[in-house]
């Protein structure tokens, strides 16, 4: 049985909460942060859109319980870990998914996140990361990676 999902509301720009930090340019489509909007409190299990999460010092360890966070990076690298320092790097044009691991950021970087609730039955995996593939859609045809359809879980 499928999940019915909320009616789709258009938000422009200018009324999407907005966050400036050293580390976050972010227009919020959902309450996140300082930015609290209770009509706006996610669609269905997304609950985070960071748009751009800039170049910083990083973050030290810290948990995301019971999330799963997309990241895209766009330029730079990101490290992945878990407690027991298990992980990955992903750098500019990879994904990498986090289900409650630790992850720590290599600077400098810059990336999109989006995160999402698990669902109870998907609590408790490892990371998954999308290795890049090359596909000649970028400008003018030139090859540019992406990532596969199927994640390659760890």
């Amino acid at each position: 049985m499928a999940e019915e999902l909320p009616d789709i509301r258009y938000r422009p720009a200018a009324g999407r909460g907005r966050s400036h930090t050293d580390w976050l340019d972010g227009a919020h489509s959902f309450s996140f942060a300082d930015y609290q909007d209770p009509e706006a409190m996610g669609f269905g299990n997304l609950c985070v859109i960071n748009d751009l999460i800039g170049p910083a010092a990083g973050f030290s360890m810290h948990p995301h319980r019971d999330m799963e966070i997309i990241t895209y990076v766009l330029s730079g690298r990101q490290e992945h870990r878990d407690s027991m320092g298990n992980g990955s790097i992903i750098g500019a044009g990879d994904v990498g998914v986090s289900l409650r691991l630790h992850h720590a950021l290599a600077a400098p970087r810059s990336c999109s996140s989006i995160w999402r609730r698990q669902r109870p039955a998907r609590r408790g995996g490892n990371g998954c990361a999308w290795p890049p593939a090359v596909g000649p859609d970028g400008p003018s045809g030139t090859p540019r990676q992406r990532g596969r359809k199927r994640p390659a879980c760890r």
